[in-house]
C-alpha cells in the first residue's frame, strides 16, 4: 500500500544518502566533493519528505485538512532549498569547503546563511513528523503506545548525533565524520519494524497478556516439564499460599495447594471447597502447556 511505498522511498533515499556521503567523505577531489555533498544534502530533503508523508499515513491523520496545506509548503520550500543547494556546486552560497589535513574526510563545512536556512528547514520537517507521533502517543491507549515511541527515540538520538557534528568546531576528531549516516538505516529498520512486523506480533502478544492479567478466573500456566510460567490476579487472589518463583516444579504449586499429583492437563478448583472438579470448569484453572 501507499504505507509501503513511502518506507520504499525512505529506504532508497536513506541509501544513496550514505553512498554520497561515503563518497564525499573518501574522495580528495574538490569539486567531487562538492558535488556528493550536494546530492547528500538534497537527499536528506527528501527523506525527511518521504518520512512526512510515511508518518501522516501510518498514523492515519490524513483526514486533518490543514496538512494538506502543509505539504504544499514543503514542496514549494523543498523546491527552493535544492535550487540553493544545485548552484553551491559551482558557487559556494550555501557551504564553503575548507580542506584539513586527515585521514578521511578531507573538506571541513563553513556554514552560510542559505545552508542555515536548509537546516531550518530540515528541523521543521523533523518537527512536523514528531509532532504527529507525539500527538498519536498521547491519543493512543498505553498498550499501543510503543511501536511510536521507539521511532521518536530513533529519530531524537539521530538529530543529536547529527547536531554534535554541525556544531563542533570542523577541525575537532568527533567531528570528521557525521555518525548520524547510521541512524538512517537503522530508523528505517525500526519503521519497518514497527510498521509490518509489530503491530502482528507484540502488540497481538501485549493486548493478550492484558486480557489474561485480568481474567475473572485464575489461571497458572506451567510447560511442558511441569515448570511455573505465570499466572494471573485472580489465581494469585484465589491461592496466596502458593509462592509463585520463577520454574517452580508444578508439584510444589500443587503442594501449597492441596491438591493431589494427577496426570491430567487441566486441573479444576472449585473456589470454596478446593476440591478436584472434571466435569465443570469452575474457577482456577492449572494448564500444562505441551509446547
Amino acid at each position: 500500500g501507499e504505507i509501503g511505498r513511502f518506507l520504499g522511498y525512505s529506504a532508497l533515499l536513506a541509501a544513496v544518502i550514505n553512498i554520497t556521503y561515503l563518497c564525499s567523505a573518501l574522495i580528495h577531489t574538490y569539486i567531487y566533493v562538492s558535488i556528493f555533498s550536494s546530492i547528500y544534502f538534497i537527499c536528506i530533503d527528501w527523506f525527511l519528505i518521504a518520512l512526512v508523508h510515511f508518518v501522516i499515513l501510518y498514523t492515519n491523520t490524513t483526514r486533518q485538512k490543514y496538512y494538506t496545506g502543509i505539504r504544499t509548503i514543503i514542496r514549494l520550500l523543498s523546491i527552493l532549498d535544492n535550487a540553493v543547494l544545485m548552484m553551491n556546486i559551482f558557487i559556494e552560497v550555501a557551504v564553503h569547503y575548507v580542506e584539513r589535513d586527515t585521514a578521511v574526510a578531507y573538506y571541513s563545512y563553513e556554514i552560510k546563511p542559505p545552508y542555515t536556512a536548509h537546516l531550518i528547514f530540515t528541523y521543521f520537517l523533523i518537527f512536523i513528523i514528531l509532532y504527529i507521533l507525539l500527538k498519536k502517543i498521547a491519543d493512543t491507549p498505553r498498550h499501543y503506545r510503543t511501536q511510536y515511541t521507539l521511532i521518536v527515540i530513533s529519530i531524537l538520538f539521530v538529530v543529536a548525533i547529527n547536531a554534535v557534528f554541525l556544531f563542533v568546531d570542523g577541525n575537532s576528531p568527533i567531528a570528521i565524520l557525521d555518525l548520524s549516516i547510521l541512524g538512517y538505516s537503522i530508523g528505517l529498520y525500526l519503521l519497518y519494524w514497527s510498521s509490518f512486523d509489530y503491530r502482528s506480533k507484540q502488540m497481538l502478544e501485549s493486548l493478550s497478556l492484558t486480557i489474561f492479567s485480568n481474567m475473572d478466573q485464575g489461571i497458572v500456566l506451567f510447560d511442558f516439564e511441569r515448570n511455573y510460567i505465570m499466572h494471573n490476579k485472580m489465581a494469585e487472589t484465589m491461592v496466596p499460599q502458593a509462592k509463585y518463583r520463577d520454574r517452580m516444579p508444578i508439584q510444589e504449586f500443587l503442594t501449597a495447594c492441596d491438591l493431589p499429583d494427577k496426570e491430567a492437563e487441566i486441573y479444576t478448583l472449585q473456589r470454596n471447597a478446593l476440591k478436584i472438579n472434571y466435569r465443570k470448569m469452575r474457577d482456577l484453572f492449572v494448564l500444562i502447556l505441551v509446547v
